[in-house]
């Protein structure tokens, strides 16, 4: 473990953040600032825990394997996910942005049997890794 990033702790803190939830919803339920429905989409009682899972890293010496946490489902995931609607339905997109017209370009094509999808993974412009 990379003692630098992570640290072990000494109690489960499930409880205490699901009840801070259940507090900062409730609260919001009060002050009409969410309706019973969204609070109950919100609170997840049966919510799982985040998964780690690992992959490997061979081009990386010191770091056998990058950490992976998947927190969906977990106590906070639909939280997070309501509040990244706010804020991406209260600004406005960048001048810079492009919608990404390859989906529509590559909904409809058939890839053969025999063939390989091949998807890369720009490091740098002097850099570019590929997975298969």
């Amino acid at each position: 473990m990379d003692e630098k990033t992570y640290s072990q702790i000494s109690k489960d803190p499930s409880n205490k953040i699901n009840n801070s939830l259940k507090n900062l919803l409730t609260g919001w339920k009060k002050s009409e600032f969410i309706s019973g429905h969204t609070y109950k989409k919100l609170y997840m009682m049966m919510a799982i825990y985040p998964e780690l899972t690992d992959l490997q890293r061979s081009h990386k010496p010191n770091y056998a394997f990058r950490n992976i946490i998947s927190a969906v489902d977990s106590t906070l995931y639909n939280l997070a996910m309501f509040v990244h609607g706010l804020i991406i339905d209260s600004i406005s997109k960048a001048s810079s942005h492009m919608n990404n017209s390859y989906n529509k370009k590559l909904n409809n094509i058939q890839i053969k049997l025999d063939f390989n999808l091949v998807s890369l993974n720009v490091i740098s412009y002097l850099q570019i890794s590929l997975w298969t």
